[in-house]
Order: structure tokens, then sequence, then C-alpha cells
């Protein structure tokens, strides 16, 4: 459940950073983090137990000592420069904090300080496209969408099933990315016509925030928890009860 798709976006981090060369920020919350739980890894789903690594764009040693000017930041179309590991011959490269040309020496002047930014930046069209897609669980045709991220996303997913049970059509929105924000997948999801209930354990409505900033987004109704405990199914219930 939580605990295997956790694993698995824990996983697509890691590929993320090896492949864009970026680093990436996994959010947890209190209720997963203070949760305990064995794990069976042998009976996750093939989503999981057959997760390939990707190391993204390495040069082998033939290439490196082939290459005599080894140029560690190269422009590249994809804004991926192909890297070396720590300790292969030919592979050194200096890394600067400042701003810095090809081969990472430092230099300020403007032409290259734009070239490097449109080069950083290139990596967002691929990041979009590996990252996992924004789907609706549920009917398709609901009156009501819930929506919210991270580990809320389960007692979303009991209330949703005790609605449908009751005869309502419910569906689910969980958000697994939020920056760069997938406004492509997730547009036409907030365009269908059920109603929406975001559902966030915060005060000032973080979620409902970057979805107005990022699209003008404004639901129809919003439930927010902040008094240290996890949402129940059963509040979850009586709030869609309510809205609708």
């Amino acid at each position: 459940g939580d605990l295997e798709e956790a694993f698995v976006l824990t996983m697509q981090a890691f590929n993320l950073t090896e492949k864009y060369q970026i680093p990436v920020i996994v959010l947890v919350d209190k209720y997963l983090m203070e949760g305990h739980a064995t794990v069976d890894y042998t009976k996750m789903s093939t989503n999981a137990t057959q997760f390939k690594i990707d190391r993204g764009n390495l040069l082998d040693s033939e290439a490196l000592l082939s290459d005599k000017d080894y140029k560690r930041y190269s422009l590249t179309s994809d804004g991926v420069s192909p890297r070396s590991l720590p300790g292969q011959q030919g592979g050194i490269a200096l890394s600067g904090s400042d701003e810095h040309d090809e081969r990472g020496l430092y230099n300020e002047e403007s032409e290259i300080r734009k070239a490097m930014m449109q080069k950083r930046f290139k990596k967002v069209e691929g990041i979009l496209h590996d990252i996992s897609r924004q789907e609706i669980i549920g009917d398709k045709d609901a009156e009501l969408m819930l929506i919210t991220f991270g580990s809320t996303k389960m007692p979303c997913l009991d209330a949703l099933e005790y609605l449908r049970r009751e005869g309502k059509k419910i569906s689910l929105l969980s958000m697994t990315c939020v920056d760069p924000f997938p406004i492509e997948q997730i547009m036409p999801l907030l365009s269908l016509p059920a109603k929406k209930l975001v559902v966030e354990a915060n005060f000032s409505g973080q979620l409902e925030a970057l979805l107005r900033e990022k699209t003008g987004f404004v639901p129809h109704d919003r439930m927010r928890k902040y008094d240290g405990r996890p949402f129940y199914a059963e509040e979850i219930v009586a709030k869609v009860k309510d809205t609708l």
C-alpha cells in the first residue's frame, strides 16, 4: 500500500538525481515517519521488485582517456552533461560554486551565464516525462473529487471506498510530484466537472496555494487538519457529504 508506493517513489527520486544530476527532495510527513511495519519485499508488486536503476549519462574509461578536453558541463540538447565517476582516470573536473564555463572554470560573462541557465532548465522537460503519471482513482464521472498529497492519500482511499459503497460517485487525485509542477497532466484533471475538495494536513493550505499559483484553480471546498493527528476516513466521509 502506502509503504510500497513510498519505496517506489524514493527509488524514482534516486534515479532522477543520478540521471539529471540534480538534488531531489522527498517529502515525508509525521504520519509516515512515526509509523512502523514489517514489509515482505518478495510480496511487493513487480513495479517495486523489478525497479531498474538508472545512473544516467556516464562516460566509460575509454571515452575519458581518448578525450583530451573533458568538459564536465558541456552544453547539450537535453541539458544533461555526460559525466565521469569519482576515481575514473581522465575524469577530473572542477565544480565551483560561481557560474562557470563548460570545463567548470569560473566565468560570469553574460553569454556564458545565459547558456548555463538555459542548459539547466532544459532538464525540466525530461524530468516531467520521467515522473510518475498523475492519475485519477475512482469514478471517471465523479460528482466530487478529493485532492491531496502524501500519506493523507490512504484515509482518502478508505473514504472513497466507503462512499462508493453508498452509491456516490467519488474520485481521488493524489499528487506525487509538486516541483517541477506537472501542469500538462494536472490541468485536464482539474477541468473535470466534479466538485473539488482539497484535503491536507496543514494550517495554511499549502497544496491549495500551489495549485492556485500554477493553474488559477480554486476548489469548491477544503478540509484542513493541523492538530497533530492524522485524518480518519470517517471525518473525510462526513466532509464529503457536507460538501455535496
